[in-house]
């Protein structure tokens, strides 16, 4: 049977199925591809013993949970893991997981769901998004406004979270816990919300950037636009009292300060607001200290979340912090007592 004859049989038979059943072959051909690419994306391990700089390590028996120990060669540490670049560093999960989780990841799947399918605990899906992340987080370009492009700036407004923190292990707490979701908050007490600076330009490339504890201010605004806007850029905001003055001594060609009421001029700023905001309401709240990774989260799908960089991106790139580092993290804008502090 040629190519052509082989091609038709195969039309035949695939109309001749019911909806449900092409849908479902479908999707199992769509994971087997997946599967495939990733698995050619992902870099080859490079075991390296942390003790002796050694590479070659030899199976050694496997510990009461199954998993498999590694002796090596050269100094005969033994471990259950090796020693690796990117977020697979250190890791006691297989290969196999994580490239389970890639998919997983890029489809914006809550912990909960990873943990079921997966089959592993939710600290530990947990974690394994908060690699990914770091790693996405170091691969997003830069913004720039060049002279003469237009720009969109706009402000946005977080809860301050605490999640994560054990309240009661504290003598002075900044206040009682939450229990609402409501993570967005416009109004309200000031030191209970967290600045994020919206900015868009020409070529529709974004940022958010996590800025200040309460309202703007012009030092803040100065900090966080003096390297990012050039001379004779064009910039559009709203009507607040930090923009003016930091603008103009950053020597923009002009400066446009419409009302809250003129949407039209913020148009584009607010459509991304309005969907990060749909991005974010699954999370039910996203403690402070890593807002500025769950932002960047939203950004990276947008940019590579349907392509195959999206994946050598996550298997190459470097995570931040490990378990105990994450155990004595501080939380932005507050000193180790939990007294608010400027920014």
């Amino acid at each position: 049977m040629g190519n052509q004859d082989l091609e038709k049989h195969v039309e035949e038979e695939l109309r001749r199925l019911s909806s449900q059943d092409f849908y479902r072959i479908t999707e199992r051909l769509r994971a087997v591809i997946d599967r495939e690419i990733l698995s050619r994306s992902l870099p080859a391990l490079e075991y390296q013993c942390p003790v002796c700089d050694g590479g070659e390590f030899v199976r050694y028996g496997h510990t009461a949970a199954g998993t498999q120990r590694w002796k090596c060669k050269r100094c005969g540490l033994v471990r259950t893991h090796c020693q690796s670049g990117g977020i697979l560093a250190n890791t006691k999960l297989d290969r196999e997981k994580w490239m389970q989780y890639i998919p997983l990841f890029l489809a914006h799947v809550p912990c909960s769901a990873v943990e079921a399918q997966l089959k592993v605990t939710h600290r530990t899906a947990w974690f394994m998004r908060v690699r990914m992340l770091e790693a996405a987080y170091n691969e997003l370009p830069a913004f720039q406004v060049k002279a003469g492009c237009n720009t969109q700036i706009d402000e946005m407004y977080f809860r301050e979270s605490f999640k994560g923190t054990r309240f009661d292990t504290l003598d002075h707490p900044p206040r009682a816990p939450r229990t609402g979701k409501d993570i967005f908050r416009s109004r309200g007490r000031d030191d209970e919300r967290i600045c994020v600076m919206t900015m868009v330009n020409d070529g529709r490339d974004f940022l958010f950037d996590v800025s200040c504890r309460g309202p703007l201010s012009s030092d803040v605004a100065m900090e966080k636009l003096k390297d990012r806007i050039e001379q004779g850029a064009i910039v559009n905001t709203d009507r607040h009292f930090a923009y003016p003055k930091v603008l103009s001594a950053l020597g923009v060609a002009v400066h446009n300060a419409f009302r809250s009421e003129d949407h039209e001029h913020l148009s584009t700023t607010n459509h991304i607001d309005g969907n990060l905001k749909a991005f974010m309401k699954p999370f039910h709240g996203v403690s402070t200290k890593w807002l500025h990774i769950y932002l960047a989260w939203y950004k990276w799908l947008r940019c590579f979340g349907t392509s195959d960089i999206a994946t050598r991106h996550v298997a190459s790139g470097d995570y931040v912090h490990s378990w105990r580092s994450i155990r004595t993290m501080g939380t932005p804008f507050r000193d180790s007592s939990f007294n608010a502090v400027k920014c």
